[in-house]
């Protein structure tokens, strides 16, 4: 029996107890990051199936490096917060805005009503380019988040054509808008912010695969072996 007053150990209430352990959360987080890098990659590709595809992944790759969060600080912890919001109100969030302005147009809305809702669109469409940059900013070297920059500017700069052109110059801004999302030439420009972002996620990763769990502490004197 150990001496009086030695810890054998963390209750279940206690914080190490209810933490996840160092080398699992190593490990979602690795596990996690690849997943991002393949979801970001497959994301924008003008093929139902093939985007599909990479917004699971991205989305169980963003959960992963979510749960383990608070291994890699503060800052990580509260960039994944903002990042899993950011990124399900980008991706679910212009669903129903469209169908909205889609039901205003036809019930005969134009002018500034039916550019405010393509406004509010595009800025909705930006949140989930947000989250792609913060999930990793905070693991990131300087030359990682330099490329997360500039594949947020990409995509601010591709989504303002894909939306706010088409409200600021046509009398049918819904058609042209449908007319850009649908062609190759516009769609393919998005690998542009997608190779920056998978890049970015793989010097992340390399970041992430350099960092070793902490070896377990010695015994406490006096602690029964």
């Amino acid at each position: 029996m150990p001496p009086k007053g030695t810890r054998t150990g963390p209750t279940p209430k206690t914080p190490e107890a209810r933490s996840p352990q160092p080398g699992n959360a190593l490990t979602d987080t690795r596990v996690g990051i690849l997943l991002l890098l393949l979801g970001v990659s497959l994301a924008w590709v003008p093929f139902l199936p093939a985007s599909a595809s990479g917004i699971f992944a991205y989305v169980v790759g963003l959960w992963l490096v979510f749960r383990s969060r608070r291994s890699f600080g503060l800052v990580h912890a509260r960039n994944a917060v903002l990042a899993l919001g950011l990124y399900a109100a980008g991706t679910l969030g212009p669903i129903p805005l469209a169908l909205i302005a889609a039901f205003a147009y036809l019930g005969g809305v134009r002018g500034t009503a039916l550019g405010l809702l393509i406004g509010l669109l595009f800025i909705v469409a930006i949140l989930r380019a947000l989250g792609e940059l913060l999930i990793t900013y905070a693991l990131q070297n300087g030359p990682g988040r330099s490329l997360l920059r500039g594949a947020f500017a990409s995509n601010v700069f591709l989504l303002g054509l894909l939306f706010l052109l088409p409200a600021l110059t046509s009398p049918r801004p819904l058609e042209l808008i449908a007319q850009f999302a649908t062609s190759e030439p516009l769609a393919f420009l998005f690998v542009i912010p997608a190779s920056l972002n998978a890049i970015a996620y793989g010097s992340a990763l390399i970041v992430v695969r350099s960092v070793s769990p902490p070896a377990h502490a010695a015994p406490p004197p006096g602690h029964a072996m």
